[in-house]
């Protein structure tokens, strides 16, 4: 989960859920791609409920919906590597980088428009917090507030370590076929998880550019996480809440082309 709840419409459809809790129009983590109406774009706290639509068969969000209802597009969810992998392989890069980071550098800026690295730190954090909830099979609503508010508290090596390990823990122990009930849609704990560890993947690739880390990913899972985003390039400008994708040479390894897909600059640096 994250800063927004997740759902993705069609052009044809006003109607949003949104959870913000965040100043600005930072991009969207890639946990269900989310859309934000105009209003939600600035500085909201708590909960705004509006009705949302079902997405469309043609989105990705939809080909979800259907790897669960059956029909066509379930061959798509499909990737190089399960969703409980590449969880486990992304948290691990995250760790090692969230673990890099100084108090003294929560206040510099990230490729994340309007998110300083504290803000950003804070949204991986309550991302990763709702692992365990929802692989054990929890709703959107009975998890409610629960991990509002400030979750890195004194020390945010600490806090990560305590997440990280109830979602090691929870991933270990769910059915990657088990039904984990997003906003947007009821899809597999194995969605859920390519979802949530490819968004953290490339937040700790924001994360590591933003403080100076060298952030090396491992190629295999870089490859399955480009292979993840790459059928909804389009949706995800259609939310508007992400950069065009940046121009790479064909040959670029896997790091840089996921880097690229997701609308960073593969070479940003921060602004002196």
């Amino acid at each position: 989960m994250s800063d927004a709840i997740p759902i993705r419409i069609a052009s044809d459809c006003a109607l949003y859920v949104a959870k913000v809790g965040v100043t600005g129009s930072s991009p969207a983590s890639r946990s269900g791609y989310y859309t934000q109406p105009p209003e939600a774009r600035t500085r909201h706290v708590g909960w705004l409920w509006l009705p949302f639509c079902i997405p469309p068969s043609g989105t990705l969000a939809g080909r979800r919906r259907q790897a669960i209802e059956g029909g066509p597009g379930v061959a798509d969810l499909s990737s190089s590597m399960a969703g409980a992998q590449l969880f486990r392989r992304a948290l691990e890069q995250a760790t090692a980088l969230v673990g890099g980071v100084r108090p003294s550098q929560f206040g510099l800026a990230t490729p994340c428009t309007e998110w300083d690295v504290r803000t950003l730190a804070s949204h991986m954090l309550y991302e990763l917090s709702w692992v365990p909830d929802l692989t054990l099979g929890a709703t959107i609503a009975e998890v409610g507030d629960r991990y509002d508010g400030d979750l890195i508290g004194d020390d945010l090596v600490v806090s990560w370590r305590r997440a990280a390990d109830a979602a090691l823990i929870a991933v270990d122990r769910c059915d990657p076929v088990a039904i984990a009930h997003l906003s947007y849609a009821d899809v597999s704990n194995d969605a859920y998880l390519r979802q949530v560890g490819g968004d953290e993947l490339i937040h700790s690739w924001d994360l590591g550019a933003a403080t100076g880390a060298l952030v090396r990913f491992d190629p295999e899972l870089a490859e399955a996480a480009y292979e993840n985003t790459l059928p909804d390039v389009k949706g995800m400008q259609a939310s508007g809440l992400f950069a065009p994708p940046v121009p790479v040479p064909e040959n670029a390894d896997p790091q840089t082309r996921l880097v690229a897909l997701f609308g960073r600059d593969p070479g940003w640096q921060p602004p002196h």
